[in-house]
């Protein structure tokens, strides 16, 4: 089965592109369903006292239950954004987060098959974050770089999309996707 992560800074049209790309699948008779991985945890937030641990738990309770579901039920699933963040944003804010989880989670995703893609820009010029002006782009770009780096996956793919055209980048996600199926 499919699984389909994608994530990156701000402002590089990673919920544009999973639209898109859901828009391709369906006129070539395919469906994917996608999410953001923040649904399923939103639920999780409303219930937690303890605030400060939010994203560690998120991570312990949601995103395992999300790898747990994928590797019982073995279907096709798209992520707007999943654990890339939770390893960038940790270390970009200096957070607590459970490290050794992270690293489990990474390889069971690795293991299924999961592909990653990271959208990213050649420059962040110009450009500033959804919800916090104050956080660095170029920063946070290069922790995703360094993700890439740490993870264990091999299907890690890299999209500059300040580099192709929207349909560039849908035939190229389609293509790194379904070229061995």
């Amino acid at each position: 089965m499919t699984a389909i992560i994608v994530d990156g800074p701000d402002r590089c049209f990673k919920t544009t592109t999973i639209k898109l790309f859901k828009k391709e699948l369906t006129l070539r008779g395919k469906h994917i369903p996608s999410y953001k991985a923040s649904d399923f945890s939103n639920l999780f937030t409303e219930q937690v006292e303890n605030k400060s641990e939010l994203f560690k738990n998120r991570l312990r309770f949601c995103t395992t239950t999300e790898v747990d579901m994928l590797k019982q039920l073995d279907f096709d699933v798209i992520f707007d954004r999943h654990y890339p963040s939770e390893y960038v944003y940790s270390s970009y804010y200096n957070r607590v987060t459970d490290e050794s989880l992270l690293k489990q989670v990474d390889k069971d995703l690795a293991a299924y098959g999961a592909k990653i893609f990271l959208l990213r820009r050649t420059s962040y010029t110009g450009w500033v974050d959804n919800l916090d002006d104050s956080i660095i782009l170029e920063k946070i770009d290069q922790l995703y770089n360094d993700f890439a780096k740490w993870s264990s996956n091999k299907q890690i793919h890299h999209i500059f999309v300040d580099t192709m055209t929207e349909s560039e980048r849908i035939q190229h996600i389609y293509d790194l996707t379904f070229k061995n199926h």
